[in-house]
């Protein structure tokens, strides 16, 4: 799909509900939350809903979701952001509605038939296109559009630092620098951990394996009621292995409540896709996940890692 096409759709549909992906990080919110302000500040007239079962505790910078009901669904475009398959969507309710356009950057992004699709799996962040196609389309970018979107590019691009990351990036993320936002406070905002992370990612720091270019640490149920954490919280401490000099590749397996670990794997320069795929996962070359893996399988993933080169 063109821009123009994407802008058409919007501009046919007086009623819009924007979904993004479970688990969501910033550059989902920003996405969806970006996009909402976005179509409000280009259409006013336009009622525009932006749907989910999830947050994250960021009330200064995040929006509650809005409530919708299946009605209001069925006779609204539904917007898809930043979700890879209609599995990963926060509520499969999305396919319900009138018409679906879904905006991605994952790798093997599922085709939903019937629906309109713009995927570019090149793409740093789904913020950083929906940013780019507001400067190519020249819509107006409220301030708090600018703020959503900048942080989801920082979020997802690691602040602009992954080989993906070219200079139209650099260029978008000025754009919204411009719309006089506090860059600084977008930072804190997305960046800073809470007491509790922060504690937690200081003891993990400390439980780190190393294999080779692999770092890793594993998490258990205990440690996360000690640090009153979500598995989610304890894979998001991930970044803590990422500067750390010889590791290439990096990964955090965090038990959940039946024994089974969720798995967050990175990487600077080797693909990993792979690993996470034969589990059940996906993502991008160098960032992924797997939801559930099975004790045993925790060994075999991380020798598959090892290996990757």
């Amino acid at each position: 799909m063109k821009f123009k096409e994407i802008e058409k759709i919007i501009a046919n549909n007086d009623s819009i509900v924007i979904y993004r992906h479970i688990n969501p990080d910033y550059d989902a919110f920003g996405g969806q939350l970006g996009l909402k302000h976005l179509i409000m500040d280009n259409w006013p007239d336009k009622k525009v809903y932006a749907y989910g079962t999830e947050m994250l505790e960021n009330p200064a910078y995040l929006e509650p979701m809005d409530e919708v009901d299946e009605e209001t669904i069925r006779n609204s475009l539904v917007i898809l952001v930043d979700t890879s398959t209609n599995k990963r969507a926060d509520d499969e309710s999305f396919l319900l509605g009138k018409q679906i356009l879904k905006i991605d950057h994952h790798l093997r992004s599922e085709v939903i038939e019937g629906a309109y699709a713009y995927v570019d799996s090149d793409a740093s962040s789904v913020c950083a296109i929906i940013t780019k196609m507001a400067i190519q389309l020249e819509w107006i970018v409220s301030q708090r559009a600018a703020e959503l979107l900048l942080g989801g590019m920082l979020s997802d691009s690691r602040s602009l630092s992954i080989p993906n990351v070219d200079g139209d990036d650099f260029r978008a993320a000025g754009f919204l620098a411009d719309q006089l936002i506090d860059v600084s406070w977008v930072n804190r905002c997305v960046f800073d951990d809470s007491k509790a992370a922060f504690q937690a990612g200081a003891y993990f720091e400390n439980k780190v394996v190393y294999n080779e270019d692999l770092g890793y640490f594993i998490s258990t149920n205990e440690e996360k009621r000690r640090f009153g954490l979500s598995e989610g919280e304890i894979k998001d401490l991930i970044d803590k292995l990422s500067r750390i000099r010889g590791v290439d590749k990096y990964a955090v397996f965090a038990e959940i409540d039946n024994g089974n670990y969720t798995v967050s794997l990175r990487s600077h320069t080797a693909s990993i896709v792979h690993v996470a795929r034969k589990y059940g996962g996906g993502g991008h070359a160098l960032a992924c996940g797997i939801p559930e893996v099975r004790p045993h399988e925790v060994d075999e993933i991380i020798e598959m890692l090892v290996k990757a080169r």
